[in-house]
C-alpha cells in the first residue's frame, strides 16, 4: 500500500489491488474521509480512485460515466470501497 500527498499536504491512501492489504486500505480510507472538510468530502471518492495502482486501477475500467459521477459526490469513498470489495 502506498500513500500519496495531495495539494493540501494530506496523505491520500493508495492501493494496488493486493487483497491481503484491502482491510487496511478500507480503514485508511475511512479515516482519510473523516478528516476532510465538508467541502472536500464531495471529491474524496474521485481523489482516492486517482491514487489506485496495479490491479485496483485496472478494475476502474469497469466503471461507466454514471459510476464516475457517483465517485464525485459525498459518500463517493464508500461507493469506491464497495466496488473494490
Amino acid at each position: 500500500m502506498t500513500d500519496h500527498k495531495d495539494d493540501g499536504g494530506r496523505r491520500i491512501p493508495g492501493w494496488d489491488g493486493d487483497q491481503a492489504k484491502f482491510e487496511e486500505y478500507r480503514q485508511r480510507v475511512t479515516w482519510y474521509a473523516a478528516g476532510l472538510s465538508v467541502r472536500d468530502k464531495a471529491t474524496a471518492g474521485a481523489r482516492l480512485a486517482g491514487h489506485l495502482t496495479g490491479e485496483a486501477w485496472k478494475a476502474l475500467e469497469e466503471i461507466d460515466e454514471r459510476g464516475r459521477r457517483l465517485l464525485e459526490r459525498p459518500g463517493g469513498e464508500r461507493i469506491l470501497l464497495n466496488f473494490l470489495d
